[in-house]
């Protein structure tokens, strides 16, 4: 969600930003899916980025559903904090997205490790050869240190 909002709030630079660094591909859920394809597509034809006219776009009433959502829970919570008479900063949509893609990209890693340990523990009861496992387990392990310490600007 947190990414569907920053590419819609951010635009065609933000769209970029995150397609340099993540593909169609790592996304999960298939009306994110549907609606990151979309803004893609919107950015590659040289649409202007507008929610409006991307939900009039798709035919989809829970995906259309969901960028509502995304676009009015952003007024809602501006609204709350300007009743308060609270001063507060909008997120910069390219943060956002980079923290995003870095939970995204955890999220793949911690998958990759599960599976990599059940190959390792299915080899080794059939007496098989688990270095590669364990070289595997090792190389996960150093990419998920390094994501930890990256952060993608």
């Amino acid at each position: 969600r947190d990414l569907i909002h920053a590419m819609l709030d951010g635009g065609e630079n933000v769209i970029k930003y995150v397609f340099t660094h993540i593909g169609i591909d790592d996304f999960t859920h298939p009306y994110v899916v549907a609606i990151a394809s979309q803004l893609l597509q919107s950015m590659e034809e040289g649409e202007e980025i507008d929610a409006a006219q991307i939900i009039n776009t798709i035919e989809d009433s829970k995906q259309r559903r969901l960028i509502a959502e995304v676009v009015f829970n952003k007024y809602q919570l501006s609204k709350g904090w300007e009743e308060a008479k609270i001063q507060i900063d909008q997120a910069d949509p390219i943060k956002v997205a980079g923290d995003a893609i870095i939970i995204l990209r955890r999220r793949a890693l911690e998958k990759l490790l599960e599976e990599n340990q059940r190959h390792l523990k299915s080899a080794s009861h059939r007496g098989e050869d688990a270095m590669p496992f364990l070289e595997r387990h090792t190389q996960i392990m150093q990419e998920l240190k390094e994501l930890e310490t990256k952060i993608i600007r």
